[in-house]
């Protein structure tokens, strides 16, 4: 009478062990995939949209169901050329309300400026050591 018995391991030798190691090698670099990639999304301030449940009508739910939910706004088609490149701060919006004059903004720092426009002249210190302190039979090549 043959008593079948758990293995201890986790991955035990055989098809099976091979089988619980990749399908467990696959869940983690999924993981970590989805780990790195959402990081980054995050980072970078990219979020979806959250979903639009539809109202509680028939006419609602029909609406919900119709629209497609990758619909995006029409970019205006066209070219520059011909057209200034520069925008005054009055230009910057349809109402003319954003953008700024140039100046000092708030908090910022004045303009460095050096205390002397000619500095003197810097000269370092002689080396330590006489033309006697170099010696070739004590001395390696360090390079």
């Amino acid at each position: 009478r043959i008593r079948r018995v758990r293995s201890p391991h986790l991955f035990p030798p055989g098809r099976t062990g091979r089988r619980r190691l990749r399908a467990t090698a696959l869940s983690v670099l999924i993981s970590l995939f989805l780990m790195l990639t959402t990081e980054s999304a995050v980072a970078a301030g990219v979020t979806l949209e959250p979903v639009k449940m539809p109202k509680l009508s028939l006419a609602g739910l029909w609406k919900w169901v119709s629209e497609n939910p990758l619909d995006t706004p029409d970019q205006q088609g066209g070219t520059a050329r011909g057209k200034s490149h520069h925008a005054s701060a009055d230009a910057t919006s349809l109402e003319g309300a954003a953008g700024r004059k140039p100046g000092k903004g708030k908090g910022e720092l004045p303009l460095y400026e050096r205390k002397t426009d000619d500095p003197a002249e810097v000269r370092t210190g002689k080396a330590p050591g006489t033309a006697h302190s170099f010696d070739a039979r004590t001395s390696r090549r360090d390079a």
